[in-house]
């Protein structure tokens, strides 16, 4: 019988040194201390980007925590947290958004739920 990951842990990484570039899809939680660029995608998972890590491109998660570099456009439909020191560009798409004091962020930003459209009569 296949054990479920705990929510916390880390399941995959991608080591400092090491680089990835493609599309990537995951469950559990993925761990970025290298160089990853291309399609991230997992709805239920997390990604953790560490203190020397970089991530680019279009990033979809259910949450995400930033110690290190990323840019793109990033949907999260959790908690968003921004580490001391992390750099973050693009645009972010957010259930909910932690930033922490010396996190630097330049984008767009947009935060909770997504305005509903009305349909007109």
């Amino acid at each position: 019988m296949k054990k479920k990951p705990a929510e916390d842990e880390i399941t995959t990484l991608l080591g400092e040194g090491a680089s990835f570039e493609g599309d990537l899809t995951f469950t559990g939680s993925v761990r970025v201390d290298g160089r990853l660029k291309g399609r991230i995608s997992s709805g239920e998972a997390t990604l953790v980007v560490g203190k020397g890590g970089h991530v680019s491109g279009e990033v979809t998660v259910a949450n995400l925590v930033l110690s290190g570099t990323m840019s793109g456009t990033v949907t999260v439909s959790g908690l968003t947290r921004l580490v001391t020191e992390s750099d973050f560009s693009g645009d972010l798409t957010t259930g909910r958004l932690l930033c922490e004091d010396g996190a630097m962020v330049q984008g767009t930003f947009a935060v909770g739920k997504a305005p509903q459209t009305r349909t007109k009569k």
